[in-house]
């Protein structure tokens, strides 16, 4: 089979190759944005969480201080 490969042939397919590595660069850039822009969405998220924690947090500590002068807190 070696023996029918032509210089001819190996020249087609080298020349096939800058083309293919230009929709492989450009696809790589298109992932590229992507996952950009899915780590914008995920950074919104971790910060939204994090705000939405402090705010349990404070909710938790007026709870246990509105027990605690009502004297509606179990002993611990």
């Amino acid at each position: 089979m070696a023996e029918n490969v032509t210089n001819e042939l190996l020249l087609e397919h080298l020349k096939r190759i800058p083309d293919r590595l230009t929709r492989v660069d450009g696809g790589l850039g298109d992932v590229m944005t992507e996952l950009r822009a899915h780590k914008a969405i995920l950074g919104s998220l971790v910060s939204s969480e994090a705000v939405r924690d402090g705010r349990i947090a404070d909710i938790s500590q007026r709870l246990e201080r509105i027990e605690t002068r009502l004297d509606l807190r179990e002993a611990e």
